[in-house]
C-alpha cells in the first residue's frame, strides 16, 4: 500500500504515467489477489481445546475435586419410616426437578448428602427457599425448623 501513495507504484510512477499514481485505480487492480496476514496458515487447524480463559491461572495447584459419591452415599441415611415424614421437591442447579420424602427432623445436611449421593453437582452450590420471593438462602435447621414439611415444598439448588 505504500508504493500505491508515495508514487513509487500503482501504474507507471509519479506523475506522467499510466493512471497518474491514482490509489483508487491501483487498489482496483488488486481486487482479484487474496492477501494474507503475515504467519498464515493455509491449512485449517482444528481447536484444540486449549488457549486463553477467563479464569486465572493455578499457581501449579490442582482444581478441589468434586466430592466422591461413595462418600456421599454412606453419610446419606435414608428415611425412617417410624417417624413422620414430608415429601420435598427439589430443583437441581441443571433445572431437573426431584422429589425424595425426608423425616421432618431432618437438616439440610441430610438433604445435601442426598444430593451428593443420588445427582452429584460439578463444584459447590447453595440451598433457596423457593416459597420466599425472592428465594432465601438456607444456612441450616431441621425441615420441621425451616417450615418444609407442608409437602407441597419446594428448594432450589444454585451452584456457588
Amino acid at each position: 500500500v505504500r508504493t500505491l501513495f508515495d508514487g513509487s507504484g500503482g501504474g507507471g510512477g509519479g506523475g506522467g504515467g499510466k493512471g497518474g499514481g491514482d490509489p483508487m485505480a491501483a487498489l482496483a487492480g488488486m481486487r482479484d489477489q487474496i492477501v494474507k496476514p503475515p504467519g498464515h496458515q493455509d491449512e485449517a487447524v482444528l481447536f484444540q481445546g486449549a488457549g486463553h480463559s477467563l479464569k486465572a491461572e493455578s499457581s501449579g495447584a490442582e482444581a478441589p475435586a468434586v466430592a466422591d459419591p461413595t462418600a456421599a452415599k454412606e453419610k446419606w441415611a435414608g428415611v425412617d419410616e417410624s417417624k413422620p415424614k414430608c415429601r420435598l421437591r427439589i430443583r437441581l442447579h441443571d433445572r431437573k426437578t426431584v422429589e425424595q420424602e425426608f423425616n421432618h427432623h431432618s437438616t439440610l445436611d441430610d438433604v445435601r448428602a442426598f444430593l451428593d449421593a443420588n445427582h452429584p453437582a460439578p463444584r459447590g452450590y447453595h440451598l433457596f427457599n423457593s416459597a420466599d420471593y425472592p428465594p432465601k438462602k438456607m444456612e441450616g435447621g431441621t425441615l420441621e425448623s425451616l417450615k418444609l414439611t407442608s409437602g407441597r415444598d419446594a428448594i432450589e439448588q444454585r451452584l456457588a
